[in-house]
């Protein structure tokens, strides 16, 4: 007798989650021997070092917009019909750490921003997704096939494949390199989502100012996180569906074993990770996009970012976690999911706002 799909797809999606959790995303890494109270002096140290008020109080210096100045455009080729062009513009972005800009001066490819666009008829621009891909990826071609492109499409929207810092066309180094961003130490992190909210914003208003009579960001695992953060700070951004998110630095931390300690000691240095991240956190603004807008996607058997995190969010957002079968890599169930949420999205859409 044959098992029923769902006996079997679970543990198979879970079980290559944790597979690529624990061989390519953890590489083991001994912590120092550093004393309990040792490493959370440093970690105060860092905070102060780090973050300052004004940055959760004044959004538009944080995350300035800096518009797409004299892009440039080259015909594309999609796996959906219409016009498709490959956008790509000067990142004007300046980090606000000085021991960044030398370093993110010397990072010529990623100095480019650029991004897919694929409209069915471009006189007559539809609503437009937003698509922010997941950590390792960036690639067009790649991500037309981990994203539901074909139903999306269909369903009446025009999309933008945008390519986040340090990923696909944008990574410096060698192919198989893993991307230096989120990574690198703290400051560099969270001026990499300065980045990548200042790239966005860019798109977001580029795309209006094109023509398109709504924008709605769909974002997964790490796109998630700079999707759900950039809905905090982006006023046009009309809806924002996070799918399979990451939603803090500090519980992945914490859930895969990289805060030593008892579990007391853990709790405690989680909490000041998350302090010291929180400049860059979708968690520590309002959110801008209207509540109908608003949506969180989850794999129920995710084991690289659990349904906590999108828990997390949902939480913030003021809604409830919508879920499917699948996992983070093996996401049965994804494309009805999402496209259950984003219909349910579209009033939101049709509310046209400056």
């Amino acid at each position: 007798m044959a098992l029923p799909p769902r006996m079997w797809l679970s543990p198979l999606a879970s079980g290559v989650d944790v597979f690529f959790r624990d061989t390519i995303l953890n590489r083991a890494r001994r912590p120092e021997r550093v004393a309990h109270a040792d490493r959370k002096k440093a970690l105060l140290e860092a905070i102060d070092a780090t973050v300052e008020p004004w940055m959760f109080d004044d959004r538009e210096r944080f995350f300035p917009l800096r518009p797409v100045v004299s892009p440039e455009r080259r015909r594309g080729r999609s796996i959906v019909p219409g016009e498709v062009l490959e956008l790509r513009w000067k990142s004007e972005f300046e980090p606000i750490y000085e021991e960044n800009r030398a370093l993110f001066a010397k990072l010529e490819r990623n100095g480019r921003a650029r991004a897919r666009i694929i409209r069915r008829d471009p006189e007559h621009p539809r609503p437009t997704l937003l698509l922010v891909h997941g950590f390792m990826g960036g690639a067009p071609d790649l991500e037309e096939r981990l994203f539901p492109v074909r139903e999306l499409f269909a369903a009446g929207y025009d999309l933008a494949i945008a390519t986040l810092p340090g990923h696909g066309g944008r990574k410096d180094g060698g192919r198989f390199d893993r991307p230096r961003w989120p990574a690198h130490g703290p400051r560099f992190t969270i001026d990499g989502y300065r980045q990548a909210i200042s790239d966005l914003r860019a798109l977001v208003h580029h795309l209006r100012d094109e023509g398109a009579p709504a924008v709605g960001a769909l974002g997964m695992s790490l796109g998630g996180y700079t999707s759900a953060l950039l809905a905090t700070v982006e006023p046009r951004l009309d809806a924002v569906i996070p799918f399979v998110p990451l939603a803090s630095m500090a519980q992945y931390m914490f859930e895969n074993g990289q805060l030593p300690g008892t579990r007391e000691e853990q709790l405690e240095l989680r909490e000041l990770v998350d302090v010291l991240f929180s400049p860059a956190s979708p968690t520590a603004r309002p959110v801008l996009v209207p509540h109908a807008g608003r949506k969180v996607v989850a794999g129920k058997v995710d084991r690289i970012t659990p349904v906590s995190h999108a828990s997390r969010l949902a939480r913030h957002f003021g809604v409830a976690v919508e879920t499917f079968e699948g996992g983070h890599l093996l996401q049965w169930g994804k494309t009805a999911a999402l496209l259950s949420a984003i219909e349910r999205s579209r009033a939101s859409f049709a509310a046209r706002r400056p």
